[in-house]
């Protein structure tokens, strides 16, 4: 999204693209040495060759998407812009590979 863009031009397909990154973010980001300063759009790229186990399904929701549904919700309210492009946004289990119990 970046520092410097306007709330109002956020769209529904970056929110999106924001669920996607998080996917492919691994986990414990800041403790690895070999991802030591890198942003996370950087971080997932170096997952892809890494190969690290990722963040949890748990954490993409309440860590990171939850903040920012709660931002942009504030946004609406305040009238900034006119719908929340992270509502209804979660990042289901089996989406991130791992296997759901019967």
């Amino acid at each position: 999204l970046g520092a410097n863009r306007d709330v109002a031009n956020v769209s529904r397909e970056d929110a999106c693209r924001v669920m996607e990154l998080l996917k492919l973010l691994p986990a414990q980001i800041g403790k690895n040495p070999n991802l030591k300063g890198l942003g996370p759009v950087e971080a997932a790229e170096r997952n892809a060759t890494l190969g690290l186990r990722g963040i949890s399904t748990k954490t993409m929701n309440n860590i990171y998407l939850a903040p920012m549904k709660g931002a942009f919700a504030w946004a609406v309210a305040e009238g900034w812009i006119q719908a929340n492009p992270f509502a209804r946004l979660v990042v289901a289990e089996r989406e991130v590979g791992q296997v759901l119990r019967d």
